[in-house]
């Protein structure tokens, strides 16, 4: 089962609300070398512990303040300079010319043909050695993560090799994002959850007859 409201949501929340920076320091105490998502986990589970132990003493709703303290105390740079709050301001605007309205899959299929028009333009200018270079540095001037993004293109070139070893016709849905919802809904129909009437979220399990 899962929380309607996560801590993710609400590390997001807070640090759009109040313009703060995520101390890196910090995080890697809570780091796991399995993955962000185990690290996410690691941060869940001392907010909570965190927060049922202040309930128990002081009750919820001064729990609840203790826990936003105890957030922006082990998460929050107090110390941000002026130019580091600029530029969480000049990413969030850069952030909103990617956006979709229709969700984070689609704002990251924004950037991923916004990078590759950039890539593809440059090799034709410049070559590829001077593209990718240029490259790097736009995934810098629109704060993108060029590791990530480059990982990405390795694992669509294997994909689409995979595809046309196997002789299938490959082609793009274009702007009709209506098949690529359905493609990422019918892949990820095993993680399909069902929002219970107290607010929390049970996965679906499959029955076999």
């Amino acid at each position: 089962m899962f929380q309607d409201e996560g801590l993710v949501s609400y590390i997001l929340s807070y640090v759009q609300e109040e313009e703060v920076l995520i101390s890196r320091t910090v995080i890697k105490s809570f780091s796991s070398p399995e993955g962000d998502h185990l690290t996410l986990v690691n941060v869940y589970r001392a907010s909570i512990e965190f927060l049922e132990k202040n309930k128990t003493e002081n009750g919820n709703e001064k729990a609840e303040k203790n826990l936003r303290k105890w957030f922006k105390d082990n998460f929050i740079n107090n110390r941000s300079s002026k130019h580091a709050r600029d530029k969480l301001e000049e990413s969030r605007t850069v952030i909103k010319s990617f956006s979709s309205p229709e969700g984070d899959h689609l704002t990251l299929v924004n950037v991923y043909r916004a990078s590759i028009e950039f890539l593809e333009k440059n090799k034709t200018e410049n070559g590829n050695d001077k593209a990718e270079k240029n490259l790097r540095k736009w995934c810098k001037d629109n704060f993108i993560n060029n590791r990530s993004l480059k990982h990405a293109r390795d694992i669509y070139n294997q994909i689409r090799e995979n595809v046309e070893r196997m002789g299938h016709k490959i082609s793009s849905c274009g702007d009709d994002m209506l098949q690529l919802r359905r493609c990422l809904a019918a892949s990820y129909f095993l993680n399909a959850a069902l929002k219970q009437p107290d607010g929390t979220y049970r996965v679906w399990q499959m029955v076999r007859l």
